[in-house]
């Protein structure tokens, strides 16, 4: 059956709210105001501009003007100015930008083992600052990232150029609608066969209930990444290392088991169980859009996303109820990957805590751009609550150490708290967690935290910086061709096998478990 509602009525966009290509590191200053009395960490006087990019556009609040950023700048005594780049074209819009020599000061990226080998390679040809610059200024920093966690990002070269944020907010997960079980009297499955079969009545029976038999889908997936649902079966995340059964270490994309999880995919998508159209979801939208309209019943995402994607759908349907699956295994996998997480070490009372983006400083920036800086990211891994929960006085009331929150998570976003900006250290939001959301999506995210499996390594390798961003590249072409059935799935993976080599796969795959081993001694 034809599925005809609109997607695409509203296109994510960008902009810049100031002029940013042009410099690649500021040197002047204005004059700001002047810092809190007795600081010494935030002296009055001129305040450097600095620039920061980021990678992806945020949806749900503006980052270039709130009031989280003017009180900020305030506190560090600096100026900030915002540039967002869209996912799906930030690989080269900052490899161009470092290559002309117009990359921002402070550089955010995300987690993937292909964008943290992207920045280390520009840290190995000398285009960042080694983070051993920096640490000496920044006290609150250097007593979450000691010694035992820089190891976990130390370059191949031997120095440090990436600086993690802790945030304890849960992890990525397989969610699904409970409330869609519930509407078709179906069980959450447990095993593949009573998977693909909830995948499929998703997708041809009624499960929102609204009187029209298939015009829903089972699951979603997104070109980029967002294939979970269709990978979690056979047990391989979407792009990492894996560790085999004799303690040796392969890329997942090039293993048995991704080939079957794509030609899985393939089936679902020839269905029409998943949208056929996904080639063309552009960020922002697409698949945010079908979860947000209650159009799918499973998908992969973070805990904090899919929380705020179900207050968006609740609007609707005040009863709509979404739950971690635990994806059954597909016949001979012994376990079922729903999502690597970023779990960089344990809270005091045991529980994981990850990181959710990471950092990098413009080799080329002024002292005293650098000075601010440090001042930037040591405030915001202070105790201080300004970027988990905003301004004392708007976004909440304090009482000796009590805080009573008087916004809810849209309100926090709004002003430029919460999870706008990710920077410092944010193991603070657990705190939070019963004031924002109910208690049901608490769970969820603890569920994700206790459930995801902690990716192998962080490091990277001379290879693998100069290499791995091609080979996801040209992995993500190839495998969009088979899943969307215009190359047939042998052919395809002859094709990858083929690619994989060519750009130096094997190569990469020997110097990390080389160095795997090294490491493990």
């Amino acid at each position: 059956m034809s599925k005809s509602f609109n997607l695409f009525g509203k296109v994510a966009t960008f902009g810049l709210t100031v002029a940013m290509m042009t410099s690649c590191s500021s040197s002047g200053g204005t004059t700001a105001s002047p810092a809190p009395s007795g600081s010494s960490s935030t002296p009055a006087g001129p305040a450097p501009t600095i620039n920061i990019g980021f990678k992806g556009v945020y949806a749900d609040g503006d980052r270039t003007n709130n009031p989280v950023l003017a009180e900020l700048q305030k506190k560090t005594n600096t100026v900030i100015k915002v540039q967002e780049m869209p996912d799906d074209s930030y690989v080269q819009k900052i490899t161009l930008q470092f290559n002309s020599g117009t990359a921002p000061d402070i550089v955010h990226a995300s987690t993937d083992t292909t964008t943290i080998g992207m920045i280390n390679n520009f840290g190995a040809n000398g285009l960042l600052k080694k983070m051993s610059d920096l640490l000496p200024k920044m006290p609150n920093v250097q007593k979450f990232y000691d010694k035992e966690m820089q190891s976990k990002f130390v370059n191949a070269d031997g120095s440090l150029y990436i600086l993690p944020t802790p945030r304890d907010v849960g992890y990525g997960a397989v969610f699904i609608r409970q409330d869609w079980l519930d509407n078709l009297g179906l069980k959450t499955p447990k095993t593949f066969d009573e998977y693909k079969e909830v995948l499929k009545q998703f997708a041809t029976k009624d499960p929102d209930k609204n009187g029209k038999d298939g015009d829903t889908y089972g699951a979603v997936f997104d070109k980029q990444s967002g294939l979970e649902p269709a990978l979690a079966p056979f047990g391989v995340p979407y792009a990492d290392w894996m560790k085999t059964a004799d303690n040796k270490l392969v890329w997942s994309q090039i293993t048995p088991e991704y080939k079957k999880a794509i030609g899985f995919a393939r089936e679902l998508v020839a269905a029409k169980i998943v949208d056929p159209e996904f080639v063309t979801y552009q960020p922002n939208n697409g698949k945010t859009q079908l979860i947000r309209n209650s159009k799918v019943g499973v998908y992969q995402g973070v805990s904090s996303g899919a929380a705020a994607d179900l207050a968006i759908i609740q609007e609707k349907t005040p009863n709509a109820k979404v739950v971690v699956l635990e994806v059954p295994p597909a016949p001979g996998i012994a376990k079922s990957v729903s999502a690597y997480g970023n779990i960089i070490k344990k809270n005091n009372d045991g529980l994981p805590v990850g990181f959710s983006s990471i950092w990098a400083v413009n080799s080329k920036v002024s002292a005293d751009v650098l000075d601010g800086i440090a001042r930037i990211f040591d405030f915001t891994s202070s105790s201080d609550k300004l970027m988990t929960v905003g301004v004392e006085g708007k976004d909440y009331t304090k009482s000796g150490n009590e805080y009573k929150l008087t916004k809810d998570l849209k309100g926090l976003r709004q002003d430029g708290a919460w999870d706008v900006y990710t920077i410092g250290n944010m193991e603070g939001q657990r705190e939070f967690w019963k004031d924002l959301w109910p208690a049901e999506t608490a769970t969820n995210m603890a569920n994700t935290g206790l459930s995801t499996q902690p990716r192998v390594i962080y490091f990277s390798t001379p290879t693998t910086d100069a290499q791995l961003t091609q080979i996801t590249a040209k992995a993500t072409e190839i495998f969009t061709q088979i899943v969307s059935g215009k190359v047939e799935l042998e052919a395809g993976w002859a094709e990858w096998e083929k690619q994989f080599k060519l750009l130096k796969g094997d190569v990469m795959s020997q110097e990390i478990n080389e160095r795997y081993a090294k490491n493990a001694k």
